[in-house]
């Protein structure tokens, strides 16, 4: 899977924690790692999850079966859903 520098930064967080809850503000982070400030002003939790949305479909698009980053069961969290594989 040939994945963008910001987009390997926000697999690799999630991937560390597959299955649990991370918060947005984390995320936003870690593909905009110096940036809680955006053209003069402080981010909000809503501002960072527009921000972050479209790495995350390109992500999904490339992920394979039964991986998916998806909204946490916390709000203002995603997580790295991983799904057993069936027999």
């Amino acid at each position: 899977m040939k994945l963008s520098k910001q987009e390997r930064a926000l697999y690799s967080l999630l991937a560390n924690s597959a299955n649990k809850d991370v918060l947005i503000a984390d995320v936003h982070c870690a593909i905009y790692p110096s940036s809680h400030v955006h053209d003069g002003e402080k981010l909000t939790v809503r501002r960072m999850q527009q921000r972050i949305g479209s790495c995350i479909s390109r992500i999904n698009a490339k992920l394979p079966d039964g991986k998916r980053i998806v909204p946490g069961s916390v709000k203002q969290t995603y997580q790295l859903r991983i799904e057993p594989k069936r027999k």
